[in-house]
C-alpha cells in the first residue's frame, strides 16, 4: 500500500495532534523528513502558523530540499493542510507553499487544501452540510483529502486539447504573447487561442446560489454572452488552459479576472479536476509570482482545476518587445514548448 509522507513542524495547533492520531489510525501517515526522499510520493504537507502567519519549520525543510534538489518533488502527488490560531494565513500559506512545491516537481490535484481558522468558522457551511459538528466536519474534510491524497492517478490523454487565453491588445509588442509565440513553436498538439477584447465579458454579478445553479442547468449565466457563446464551451473542450498573465499591479489582468470570476457557472455543472492549467507571467519590474499565485488560489485551490509540475513559465521585460533581447530567450520558450508537450498529455 501507498504511504502518505507527512511533513510538518513540532509547534502543532491546538486540537491537531487529536486529529493526526485519528487520521493516522485510517490512513499510512508517515513522518517525512528534512533529508527524506519525495520523488513519486505521497506527500501532505501540515502547517501550523504561528501568530504571523508562518510555518517556519516546514518553510526551513523545504529551502534545504531546494539547496539539495531544485526537483526534490519531482513525480509526487501532493496536498495540504494548514491550521491558523486566528482568521487570517491560511490561504496566503496554502499558495506559498504550492507556489514553491509546484517549481519542485510536485503535481497538485485540484482543490488540495483543507484549512481550519482557530474557531473553526470556516467550516460552518460544511457542517451545515454535512450534519455534524466543526470537529468532526474537520475530520470528514481531512479524511477526504487524504483519500485522494492516497488513490489519485495520473491518466494518459491521447489527442490533447489546449485552450490559450490572453487580454493582449497588441500581441506583436506585448512581452507575454510573444514569449507564447516562441513557446507554441513546439506544440506538437491541437491549441486554440482566444483573446478576451474590452467589454466583452462583465464580471461576476454574484448571483445567489439557486439562480447560479438554474443558469448552469441550462448551460448559460446571467450575463451571457462571449463568456457564454465561446469560451465556456471552449474550456469544456480543453484539457488544459493556458494563461497569457502580463503583471497588471502585481496581479492579473481585470478582463482575465473577469473570466476566472464567472467560471463558478462552470463549476457547477462539470468536473474540472481532470483538466490543467498552464501559465506564462511576465513582469516589468518584479512580482510575477504574485501573479501566479492569484492564478493557483482562484484555479487550483478553489476552483479545483489539476496543477501540473512546474505549471509555470516566467521572466522580466520592461520596454515593449524588449524579451526578444535576452540571450536565452529561445531556449527558455522551447523548453517550456517541450514541458507542455509532455504534460498536456495528463490528467
Amino acid at each position: 500500500m501507498k504511504k502518505i509522507l507527512l511533513i510538518r513542524g513540532d509547534d502543532p495547533a491546538p486540537y491537531y495532534e487529536v486529529l493526526e492520531a485519528a487520521l493516522t489510525r485510517e490512513f499510512p501517515l508517515v513522518r517525512g523528513s528534512g533529508g527524506g526522499y519525495y520523488h513519486q510520493a505521497r506527500v501532505l504537507f501540515v502547517l501550523n502558523l504561528n501568530n504571523i502567519g508562518k510555518d517556519f519549520a516546514v518553510l526551513s525543510l523545504l529551502s534545504d530540499l531546494k539547496k539539495r534538489d531544485p526537483q526534490a518533488f519531482r513525480g509526487a502527488h501532493c496536498g495540504l493542510m494548514v491550521f491558523s490560531r486566528g482568521s487570517l494565513y491560511t490561504k496566503e500559506a496554502a499558495k506559498d507553499i504550492v507556489f514553491e512545491v509546484n517549481a519542485m516537481g510536485g503535481t497538485f490535484f485540484g482543490a488540495p487544501l483543507v484549512e481550519a481558522l482557530g474557531g473553526l468558522e470556516n467550516l460552518r457551511k460544511w457542517s451545515l452540510k454535512l450534519g455534524v459538528g466543526l470537529e468532526e466536519t474537520l475530520l470528514e474534510r481531512s479524511r477526504d483529502l487524504l483519500g485522494r491524497l492516497l488513490t489519485t492517478q495520473a491518466s494518459y490523454i491521447a489527442r490533447p486539447r489546449l485552450l490559450v487565453l490572453h487580454a493582449n491588445g497588441d500581441v506583436d509588442r506585448s512581452n507575454t504573447h510573444l514569449f507564447f509565440k516562441e513557446v507554441a513553436r513546439s506544440f506538437d498538439f491541437e491549441y486554440k487561442v482566444i483573446h478576451v477584447e474590452d467589454g466583452t465579458v462583465l464580471d461576476c454579478r454574484g448571483c445567489s446560489f439557486k439562480t447560479c445553479s438554474y443558469y448552469a442547468e441550462n448551460n448559460s449565466c446571467f450575463y451571457g454572452g462571449v463568456m457564454v457563446q465561446e469560451i465556456l464551451p471552449a474550456i469544456e473542450e480543453a484539457d488544459g488552459i493556458l494563461w497569457l498573465l502580463p503583471n497588471y499591479n502585481d496581479a492579473i489582468s481585470a478582463k482575465l479576472m473577469a473570466v476566472i470570476n464567472r467560471l463558478g457557472v462552470l463549476f457547477k455543472r462539470h468536473p474540472l479536476m481532470d483538466k490543467n492549467i498552464f501559465a506564462i507571467a511576465v513582469s516589468g519590474n518584479s512580482g510575477s509570482d504574485s501573479v501566479l499565485k492569484q492564478l493557483i488560489g482562484a484555479l487550483n485551490i478553489n476552483k479545483g482545476y489539476r496543477l501540473p509540475p512546474d505549471f509555470s513559465l516566467h521572466g522580466i521585460a520592461n520596454e515593449a518587445g524588449e524579451i526578444l533581447q535576452w540571450t536565452d530567450f529561445t531556449e527558455k520558450a522551447r523548453a517550456y514548448g517541450d514541458h507542455l508537450n509532455r504534460e498536456i498529455h495528463w490528467k
